[in-house]
């Protein structure tokens, strides 16, 4: 059984799902409304008389929306079809409230205690050094931070980051030797490093509150080392253009920051050198954190090797993720998750909770994760909501 929108109707046959169908029960079916199909036949009734109307269940469950509109309820282990309705980017709910959000820019919505929706913006800072002496280009691109009824409460100047990514790139770039046998000691000697680039980016995170909201950032730097014997510009001048005898190194340099009511914590690194397709170089900085997830969940992140924090291994993950309940009882084992990845989780009957990781749902019990349905989840949170009737059928 499926739902599909019903295109023509001619007597008892329609068309939907992109055949004829025979039309099975009482109700008036006409072009536009949403039906159950089998393949063979479209099935509606309505209440006439002593005939019993159509369940909707009524008794509680988990609201679950996909982005493509279609609504669904998870209950009795199982989730229950409603009608494939509006398109939406994000859906959350508390209660019986539902609030729907199409912005791209969105990275969480939410309805706070208050009873308010707030949504939690994307935005970057980038700067740009010329190399000529002029001042540094600057360059923001959008508002990062919390908006509420169209309000930014709390705004966040993407500029403040920049300074843990440049000391990452430098601490690493300072690590590195040239071939050179050359020091300041020999005449003509002369080294440099620059900054060219630095990004730093709101990518993920999620906000109920000023006291209950985990953000991550992302900063990406670009760093230049130089040094050799008679630097000088094309014309024989002063200059960093040539050198008699000299070595470069460039890296592309990333560090994910996680920042919470509690402070910024530098979670990881790594950097590609000299323009390698991969990167080159990881660094595993924080040994173990507590990242915390709405209504209480939190993911504890810990070094796999706690007495090694840099390597250059691209096939060794760095760390162990695992799922944890508001009581700290363990849920599971996360290998798919990343810093910033969306995640949201409910409890269910018994040992066992519906979680949200990406895009995707999963059912997780025993420390097995299930995955369930499809792709393309909109929920920014997994919750109970006991009134569903107007859920399943598009009415909220």
């Amino acid at each position: 059984m499926q739902q599909a929108r019903i295109a023509r109707v001619q007597g008892n046959q329609i068309f939907a799902g992109g055949r004829w169908l025979t039309a099975i029960g009482n109700k008036t079916m006409r072009p536009g409304d949403i039906v159950w199909i089998d393949g063979r036949c479209a099935y509606g009734n309505q209440s006439e008389g002593n005939i019993a109307p159509v369940i909707v269940p009524d008794g509680g469950g988990i609201p679950v929306f996909w982005q493509n509109g279609h609504h669904q309820l998870y209950s009795s282990s199982k989730l229950v079809n409603g009608i494939l309705g509006t398109p939406h980017h994000r859906m959350v709910n508390r209660g019986g409230r539902v609030v729907f959000n199409d912005d791209l820019d969105c990275l969480d919505i939410s309805i706070g205690p208050d009873r308010k929706t707030y949504i939690l913006q994307n935005g970057s800072y980038e700067q740009t050094d010329p190399d000529d002496g002029k001042i540094p280009g600057e360059t923001y691109e959008g508002q990062a931070g919390v908006s509420c009824d169209g309000q930014v409460i709390m705004p966040l100047d993407m500029k403040d980051y920049m300074e843990a990514g440049q000391s990452y790139a430098l601490d690493e770039i300072g690590k590195l030797d040239t071939p050179l046998p050359y020091g300041p000691e020999t005449p003509g000697y002369g080294e440099r490093t620059i900054i060219s680039m630095t990004r730093c980016e709101l990518n993920g995170g999620w906000f109920e509150s000023a006291k209950n909201y985990c953000l991550f950032i992302s900063d990406y730097v670009i760093i230049h080392y130089m040094e050799g014997l008679n630097w000088h510009d094309g014309g024989g001048g002063p200059g960093w253009e040539e050198a008699d005898v000299g070595y470069c190194i460039d890296l592309d340099c990333y560090l994910d920051l996680m920042q919470t009511p509690a402070g910024l914590t530098i979670l990881k690194g790594n950097y590609y050198r000299d323009q390698d397709t991969s990167p080159t170089h990881y660094s595993d900085v924080v040994v173990e954190t507590n990242i915390p997830l709405p209504d209480g969940y939190s993911i504890t992140m810990t070094r796999r090797n706690k007495g090694q924090q840099e390597h250059d291994s691209v096939d060794a993950e760095g760390y162990a993720y695992t799922l944890y309940a508001a009581n700290g009882q363990g849920i599971c084992s996360l290998p798919q998750y990343y810093p910033g990845k969306f995640v949201a989780a409910c409890k269910l009957p018994g040992q066992s909770w519906l979680v949200r990781i990406g895009k995707e749902l999963y059912r997780c019990g025993k420390g097995q994760m299930q995955p369930i349905g499809g792709y393309g989840l909109g929920n920014c949170r997994l919750r109970p909501m006991r009134n569903n009737r107007n859920w399943m059928k598009g009415d909220s």
